[in-house]
């Protein structure tokens, strides 16, 4: 009768790709304690694995009308809504985890992103990003996400020194580079804007913001 043991048979049935068999370990788990937050957590990423979405943000919405202080569960759903365009939903997941703990970076940074580029508080995002920089010094998402935040404040001396740090860690992310190529364009350096910018699209020909990126090689061609 120890639940923490059909956790542990349910993780192994993952692994073995017994999904069926999983659940089952899973919610017997959970029928013996139903304050175990791990299985709850494993049952609903059993389910997004298995690619049941409605049946994961039920099973973390149980977890957190348990306990709804848990930061696990808030960071899935605001990553679920995030994806799912639900930006609303998804800063207040953020916010929630950042109410019970203030220094967890990956919330800070994702609402950070958000409230950005919804054409939120400028500065209020800085400040995030800031904090969650302050915590992870070395994560390049994080990087990426301050050096953007300064380039919409036009800041592109700070912009590109944060964007290069994250091309540098990065550099098979499209994205980072069209920040960066952006950045470099604005601060006036065309050859280094140039180069970032096709980096980008020799990585990937559609991106988030590829459209702008576009347009500005084709200016920077042209010149």
């Amino acid at each position: 009768d120890n639940p923490l043991y059909y956790n542990l048979l349910g993780q192994l049935w993952m692994q073995a790709n017994q999904a069926d068999k999983a659940e089952q370990a899973f919610k017997k788990s959970l029928a013996l304690n139903e304050q175990l937050e791990v299985s709850y957590m494993n049952l609903a990423a059993l389910y997004r694995r298995t690619n049941r979405m409605d049946e994961a943000i039920k099973e973390y919405e149980q977890l957190l009308a348990k306990n709804p202080d848990s930061v696990s569960a808030h960071m899935v759903l605001g990553i679920m809504a995030q994806q799912g365009k639900d930006h609303a939903k998804a800063q207040e997941h953020y916010r929630n985890i950042l109410k019970v703990d203030p220094k967890f970076a990956p919330a800070g940074n994702n609402l950070a992103w958000l409230i950005m580029e919804q054409g939120g508080n400028l500065d209020e995002a800085l400040t995030l990003a800031e904090n969650a920089r302050a915590q992870q010094s070395d994560n390049p998402a994080i990087a990426d996400t301050l050096g953007w935040i300064y380039y919409h404040k036009k800041g592109y001396l700070k912009a590109v020194s944060l964007l290069k740090e994250a091309v540098e860690k990065l550099p098979e992310n499209p994205e980072a580079q069209y920040h960066l190529g952006m950045a470099l364009y604005k601060k006036g350096d065309e050859a280094l804007a140039r180069k970032a910018l096709e980096t980008a699209f020799q990585l990937s020909p559609d991106f988030p913001g590829s459209e702008e990126a576009r347009a500005t090689l084709k200016t920077l061609n042209e010149s």
